[in-house]
């Protein structure tokens, strides 16, 4: 969409001064308590959105509050607000007017690839996972506000609310986000242009996972969505950085996802709508957006019209997924413990931490004092020998005391005189129950070490610390 900057005045007034000039009604009632405007920002020469509601004071506080951190966060990914201000009888917040074509547009023609799927879900949690770093959860991780722009970059194009969203309600709208851009089936309530998306099957009361109801779909793929949906469960996932890390490693590059110039890369066919569906649902995508923003972000659902597109007969299904590599198990030929500043005490059953079977586990002894191993000792772990050096992708690991910090090394030998002898290829600090974590790249590796640096309360003993390890997975 575009504005004219040749005439400025806008139709429907100002706000604040004559700097933002009223074009256009968006959503909601010009005069009712929240209203967003197409509007142009007259001293710097942009389209932005407005978004108003009355009466302003105390009572606007959340939105204000919220508008003010997300601000602060700075995010290719995310949506810029330029602006918030409170005038008593009314507030308002400006943001980044973005142009493009929703992802609940494009997932009316079909399911994306496993790699695209990946690639723009992957964005967004990147995106997600900034702000929450920063404290903030935005509440509307919706494909109505996933935007494809004309450049084929992924924005989260909805960032303003009212400060009551959680960050699981975050990870619950990725991990929806995923299901939808892998089966173009909505699992959750069909809000907004979702509705116009085949609703999510279910097998009694047990949704049906990505790859029960798409064929192709790689199962870890599928694996996330389900954990996403419900960051609560036991098996949860927990964090949007989860989400992030496990994308990127089956992303594909933002070239090779979404081609609006009609020059595809030869090795991936794109759909011929790519080309066109930018122009005609950029209407959709704003009405969408702010129809959420003054609905659900301020706690007043409004039914305002909302513009679909209407598929193309038998276009739904889309075109067969293309051959994936999914990561594969690594098999460990021997483990041993790794304590290098220790007594090398602590070695019983450390089979029991790669067996296959995680009612065992691997456990260090009770430390006293603190949860830094007493200050004796800056960690201790594992050293699993894969055979043969091993480019791995990701390690999965599980244990029955969630808290504890941990890193993976690689190396060439099992026992070097301290850690930092070998490389750090990832890490995770309070971890779950079951944690995929994903590697940096650092050539192929024999050994690679799992290293606690703070245990956990102890069940055992009050006053004293310990951690376990139920199962260790490798993949490359």
């Amino acid at each position: 969409m575009s504005v004219d900057a040749a005439t400025p005045a806008g139709p429907a007034g100002s706000v604040g001064g004559d700097r933002y000039q009223l074009h256009e009604c968006i959503a909601g009632d010009p005069a009712g308590p929240a209203v967003a405007w197409r509007a142009w920002d007259s001293l710097l020469a942009r389209p932005v959105t407005l978004t108003l509601v009355r009466p302003g004071g105390p009572a606007a506080g959340g939105f204000l509050a919220h508008a003010h951190a997300v601000s602060t966060i700075v995010h290719p990914a995310l949506a810029r607000v330029y602006d918030a201000v409170d005038d008593g009888s009314q507030a308002y917040v400006v943001s980044e007017w973005v142009t493009g074509t929703p992802l609940t547009a494009l997932l009316q023609e079909g399911a994306l690839d496993a790699e695209t799927a990946a690639g723009t879900v992957g964005r967004v949690a990147d995106g997600v996972a900034a702000a929450h770093a920063a404290g903030v959860a935005f509440g509307g991780v919706h494909p109505d506000h996933v935007v494809v722009t004309q450049g084929g970059t992924v924005t989260l194009a909805q960032v303003v609310g009212d400060g009551r969203a959680t960050a699981g309600d975050d990870i619950r709208g990725l991990g929806a986000l995923l299901y939808a851009a892998l089966t173009a089936h909505w699992p959750l309530a069909p809000t907004g242009g979702a509705a116009a998306l085949r609703p999510a099957n279910a097998s009694g009361d047990h949704l049906l996972t990505p790859r029960q109801v798409r064929a192709g779909v790689p199962e870890d793929l599928s694996t996330l969505a389900m954990r996403a949906l419900d960051p609560g469960a036991p098996h949860g996932v927990r964090s949007a950085a989860g989400v992030a890390a496990v994308l990127a490693d089956r992303a594909a590059s933002a070239e090779e996802m979404f081609s609006f110039e009609g020059h595809d890369p030869p090795a991936r066919q794109r759909r011929p709508w790519l080309a066109v569906a930018a122009p005609v649902a950029a209407a959709f995508a704003v009405l969408a957006l702010v129809g959420w923003i003054v609905g659900s972000a301020l706690g007043q659902w409004r039914n305002t019209p909302q513009t679909s597109l209407a598929a193309p007969p038998g276009s739904a299904t889309g075109p067969p997924t293309p051959a994936v590599q999914q990561p594969r198990p690594v098999t460990v030929t021997s483990a041993t413990l790794y304590d290098p500043k220790g007594d090398n005490t602590e070695n019983r059953m450390i089979d029991a931490s790669h067996d296959g079977n995680d009612s065992t586990a691997w456990a260090t002894d009770a430390y006293r004092r603190n949860a830094q191993f007493g200050n004796l000792k800056p960690g201790m772990g594992v050293a699993y020998d894969l055979g043969s050096p091993v480019a791995l992708r990701r390690v999965e690991v599980l244990t029955s005391q969630p808290g504890i910090d941990i890193q993976i090394f690689a190396g060439d030998t099992a026992d070097a005189p301290d850690v930092s002898d070998y490389h750090l290829v990832g890490e995770k600090t309070d971890v779950g129950n079951e944690n995929s974590i994903s590697l940096q790249a650092a050539g192929p590796s024999r050994y690679y070490i799992v290293w606690i640096t703070k245990l956990v309360q102890s069940t055992a003993e009050q006053g004293t610390f310990d951690a376990s390890l139920s199962e260790v997975r490798f993949f490359r």
